[in-house]
């Protein structure tokens, strides 16, 4: 054993692909040809911790270290990056060995292993770019259960039940994020430049009291702060009083909030998406994988109530990984 175990960890170094094709086959051997050998199972158990160490849903892309620019849109939801295409290869390798080596240890009764998997698992979905969670957080889960079900292995089991449900859920609080709710003062968002009639007119649209702002200015000043305005033209009224000179600038808020209108547009389209994504990895099975927490969960009730405010969200604290550290999960 002490030998097996020294050749793996030393070719762990170098290739941890390389340790984790050999350990698929002797178990996959051993599948077909009885239980796997205890010097086996004990190879693998003390192996696992650089395995797990090196498990990783993040592929960084080819161009670098550097994060990829969100595109524009994506602040309304229009619109997120995919995984550059040199990245999916890489990411559906790396599922897949992830989702052998879950597999494996809970086939082999590894359950200490296994929770630890599951920790670093949730600690990575934490720390995965949000523009491109939505595709890396599906992958991962479609792999796993693709795994699972090659092996017949049981989708009520409480470790691939935790991994469904918390996985999902910080999946949907990062991606989906509450509703926006909707203003009930007259507080906008900020649109000056910094110059000092946008100080005036930021300190007026951040006031939830204030609905009338005056300008008594020059004619650039005034089309200035218009400019400011223009891509929610509708939501203000402008008048100019022309009586003294200079004029003044009248700017009063409306009812209308094309930003609340754009922001609840595009979280809808967010909703469509994730739903559309869960879908696609089978509602029946999800019933198993979720248990009790299929309908919070499927129907983003916590999220649609308010995150911080529903007693039904299904994140417990043993979810909130926290991103720089692995938190070792346990069941009782």
């Amino acid at each position: 054993m002490a030998s097996i175990t020294s050749a793996l960890k030393k070719h762990m170094r170098t290739s941890g692909e390389l340790v984790m094709a050999f350990m698929k086959e002797l178990m996959k051997t051993s599948d077909e040809f009885g239980p796997p050998p205890a010097a086996a199972v004990e190879a693998f158990r003390e192996v696992l911790p650089d395995v797990v160490k090196n498990l990783s849903l993040w592929v960084v892309p080819p161009n670098g270290n550097k994060r990829q620019k969100m595109n524009p849109k994506m602040h309304h939801g229009m619109n997120y990056n995919r995984v550059p295409s040199e990245s999916v290869g890489k990411l559906n390798k790396m599922s897949q060995n992830i989702a052998d080596t879950l597999c494996q240890c809970v086939t082999l009764g590894l359950i200490s292993e296994a929770d630890q998997i599951i920790s670093k698992m949730l600690s990575e979905i934490h720390k995965i770019p949000v523009e491109h969670i939505d595709e890396v957080v599906l992958v991962f889960l479609k792999r796993v259960h693709t795994q699972i079900s090659k092996q017949e292995a049981n989708l009520t089991n409480s470790r691939f039940q935790l991994l469904f449900q918390h996985s999902l859920a910080i999946y949907i609080d990062r991606f989906v994020k509450p509703e926006p709710a909707k203003p009930t003062n007259w507080t906008r968002s900020t649109r000056g430049c910094g110059c000092i009639h946008c100080k005036d007119l930021d300190a007026f649209l951040r006031s939830p009291n204030t609905q009338e702002f005056r300008c008594n200015s020059g004619v650039k000043p005034r089309a200035h702060l218009e400019s400011m305005l223009i891509q929610d033209y509708g939501d203000f009224k402008f008048e100019t009083d022309k009586r003294r000179s200079p004029h003044t600038l009248i700017i009063t808020k409306t009812t209308l909030n094309g930003q609340y209108t754009r922001e609840h547009q595009a979280w809808d389209q967010r909703v469509k998406m994730a739903v559309a994504r869960m879908t696609e990895l089978g509602v029946e099975p999800l019933k198993k994988l979720l248990g009790d927490q299929f309908d919070a969960t499927f129907g983003l009730k916590w999220i649609r109530l308010g995150a911080h405010n529903s007693v039904t969200r299904p994140l417990n604290r043993r979810a909130q990984v926290p991103v720089d550290d692995i938190e070792v999960i346990t069941i009782d």
